[in-house]
């Protein structure tokens, strides 16, 4: 019984977790967005599944990418056209990490 509750007891706290991100994620290529131009399967050729899709409010098709490391994330998210073109997309990047922040 007890390794049951200890079981349960892990498997909430794994569900308030951090969701897992990409371990690599090829920055380098948000370049190579163009609105009206880049395809959803471009997007996905380059970053692969996102973390996170769904729907906007506006019935716009939406994907998120996230990557963490250490104590600081970047992440993706991409608006898409019912054409299923980028419609638009905003990249946060790494900045300083929060240990860095606090030492100022």
């Amino acid at each position: 019984m007890r390794k049951w509750l200890l079981f349960c007891v892990a498997g909430m706290l794994m569900g308030c977790a951090t969701p897992l991100t990409k371990r690599h994620f090829p920055r380098e290529r948000v370049k190579d967005i163009v609105v009206d131009q880049t395809t959803q399967r471009d997007i996905h050729k380059i970053f692969g599944d996102p973390l996170y899709h769904g729907m906007s409010p506006g019935d716009e098709e939406w994907w998120m990418y996230i990557h963490t490391q250490e104590d600081n994330s970047e992440s993706l998210s991409i608006y898409f056209t019912e054409k299923g073109t980028v419609k638009e997309f905003n990249y946060t990047p790494y900045h300083k990490s929060l240990s860095e922040k606090q030492e100022q």
